[in-house]
């Protein structure tokens, strides 16, 4: 017998993904101060110098920023940088705190994701 009724288009629901705070679990936490204080990328000549030799050059690693609205990813990015030791103090000022997802990539892999909550700067009085 065919099949003789009309297909019905149903609308698939995105899952809804979840993110765990970075700061508050041991593992990530200790993984992400790890990653901010792992020594500076190399400059462009390094680089180079390592391709003319014929060496393997490490996958930079790249830190990936999105404000959360209502436990979504805003998109696109609001920054993406290199890992630096400084960079919770960063975001406090240039975006004025709030919550955000932050993926971290080595290349074509992902280190870590998570959500930092930051607070708001405090205000100073004149």
């Amino acid at each position: 017998m065919p099949h003789t009724q009309p297909h019905t288009a149903q609308k698939r629901r995105k899952r809804r993904r979840w993110y765990g705070d970075i700061l508050g679990d041991e593992r990530r936490e200790r993984l992400f101060w790890e990653i901010l204080d792992a020594d500076p990328p190399p400059d462009i000549e390094e680089c180079m110098a390592q391709i003319v030799a014929g060496k393997e050059i490490p996958p930079t690693t790249w830190i990936y920023l999105y404000h959360l609205t209502d436990g979504r990813p805003v998109k696109p990015a609001l920054w993406k940088v290199a890992p630096f030791p400084d960079f919770l103090d960063s975001i406090q000022l240039r975006f004025g705190g709030g919550e955000f997802l932050c993926l971290i990539r080595q290349g074509k892999q992902m280190r870590l994701s998570g959500v930092l909550r930051i607070a708001s700067p405090p205000k100073t009085q004149p």
